[in-house]
C-alpha cells in the first residue's frame, strides 16, 4: 500500500485547497523523474489506486504506476517553486 508521511498529507491538502479542487478530485501522480513525482489535479478513474487520509481523497495513481509504487512512501517538501512530492522507497 502506498503511504504518505504526515507532512506530505498536510502539504497535499493545502495544494488541493489553494487550487480549488472539488471534493471528488485529488492530486494525480503522473510520472516520476528520479525520486521526484509530478502531479496534477484529476478525478479518480477506474483501476486507480486512491490514497486517503482522515476520509479525504489526497492522491490518485494510475494502475501501472501504482503497482511500481505500491510499497513506497511519499514525502513532500515546500520550496520556492512550490510543493515537491518525493518518493521514499
Amino acid at each position: 500500500m502506498l503511504k504518505l508521511t504526515d507532512r506530505a498529507a498536510i502539504l497535499i491538502q493545502r495544494v488541493l485547497d489553494e487550487l480549488g479542487a472539488l471534493p471528488s478530485e485529488a492530486l494525480r501522480i503522473t510520472s516520476r523523474a528520479g525520486d521526484d513525482l509530478e502531479y496534477d489535479i484529476d478525478a479518480q478513474r477506474p483501476g486507480d489506486m486512491v490514497v486517503e487520509r482522515e476520509g479525504l481523497k489526497l492522491l490518485v495513481v494510475g494502475h501501472l504506476l501504482g503497482q511500481s509504487l505500491e510499497r513506497s512512501t511519499i514525502d513532500a517538501q515546500e520550496g520556492p517553486q512550490g510543493v515537491r512530492l518525493l518518493l521514499i522507497p
